[in-house]
């Protein structure tokens, strides 16, 4: 569910959990993978008492998806992508998909949906008989906050005009490329991030935490968002297996691998068996009202989000807040440098000493650059 139907409790040790008429989700850890404009990021700074609101980096984007028979693409967008700075814009494309031509861009929003992407096989049409669609950023500075969110608001079709209004004059490929883009596929926002996640001593009692961007949202000038929230992931079961009873361990040389041993003794066995039975007798539909009687909450304080839903969180042994801050400190150190880097970009590469840098060329002869950009 979406989470603006969740309402997160908390409370001090000892209270019991008070949301009548509601269901109950009783966990151990709440993890925050709730993006950018994270709830749950919201309730960790409330309670450490830290303030990291989302900044405006100065720089807006607008992003589209434009689509040309293969045959008939410029060159420069022709199974390959450019780029174009001039101080105040910057415009980058890259091949999104190939499809055959008759199918619609509906078909690619179906692709989307169930999360997959069809690059079709170049050697199995002919140039002639594929469509192209390549993916368009247009970010821009200039723009304070709140023009750039009143701009966002308005429609697909205003959008494009701002884009071509502000690309006007530049090479034909530009304007092509524009003018081909899908209906529905064109969008912008004001790029956003926050200030590294403030880090707690491993004494401080919480059993929140958030990954991706919830915990290090950064502009895409660097290409990290994505690759950081990925790496976020498998150090975080990491650490969470370190929670676990010593029979439920595995070695730390099969914790690096895919290898899981399936040799159990029998002891073992019980012990498991006695913790799964607990838990399933904690998700059991009758045990709700006990659970709404009995079970505790995790830090001090009290705050409700609209919603009809709650997460309780139990109260459980300290080695989850010690192996929960590992965590953060581990993804705050190795993100932190992204974020800033990425926000140093935003700000380059949209002024006037972008224009100073040698690009080079790349891909071509050094004599087709000028022939190409007249296409």
């Amino acid at each position: 569910e979406s989470k603006e139907n969740v309402e997160v409790h908390f409370g001090k040790y000892g209270e019991k959990c008070d949301v009548s008429d509601t269901e109950i989700v009783v966990t151990r850890v709440l993890v925050g993978a709730d993006g950018i404009r994270s709830v749950v990021r919201s309730l960790i700074d409330q309670k450490s008492k830290s303030s990291s609101t989302l900044k405006y980096t100065g720089v807006s984007v607008i992003i589209g998806l434009s689509e040309s028979k293969l045959n008939e693409a410029n060159p420069l967008i022709r199974n390959r992508g450019f780029y174009v700075v001039d101080g105040v814009h910057r415009l980058f494309t890259m091949p999104f998909d190939r499809r055959p031509i008759g199918s619609s861009s509906k078909d690619l929003q179906n692709d989307k949906e169930t999360n997959t992407i069809a690059i079709t096989d170049k050697s199995s049409h002919s140039d002639g008989g594929e469509v192209q669609v390549t993916m368009w950023q247009l970010s821009f500075s200039g723009l304070s906050e709140e023009d750039a969110t009143t701009l966002f608001k308005s429609s697909t079709s205003s959008l494009m005009e701002e884009a071509k209004r502000r690309t006007k004059g530049w090479f034909q490929a530009v304007q092509d490329l524009i003018s081909q883009s899908i209906p529905g596929e064109v969008w912008g926002t004001a790029l956003l991030d926050r200030d590294p996640m403030a880090l707690k001593s491993k004494q401080e009692g919480s059993r929140v935490t958030c990954i991706g961007d919830a915990c290090h949202p950064m502009s895409m000038f660097k290409g990290q968002g994505a690759n950081q929230a990925l790496e976020d992931g498998p150090l975080l079961a990491h650490w969470l297996a370190q929670t676990l009873p010593p029979h439920t361990n595995r070695k730390k040389d099969e914790l690096k691998g895919d290898h899981v041993s399936k040799r159990k003794h029998c002891s073992e066995e019980t012990a498991i068996n006695r913790e799964e039975k607990k838990r399933e007798q904690l998700s059991e539909p009758h045990h709700e009202s006990t659970i709404k009687d009995t079970r505790h909450f995790d830090s001090p304080g009290s705050t409700k989000l609209p919603g009809n839903r709650s997460v309780c969180l139990l109260k459980d042994t300290s080695a989850l807040h010690t192996r929960l801050r590992c965590f953060e400190r581990e993804a705050v150190n190795r993100s932190a440098s992204k974020v800033l880097a990425s926000r140093a970009a935003a700000v380059h590469l949209h002024s006037l000493e972008v224009l100073r840098d040698h690009w080079g060329v790349e891909g071509v002869t050094t004599v087709d650059p000028p022939f190409l950009v007249q296409l």
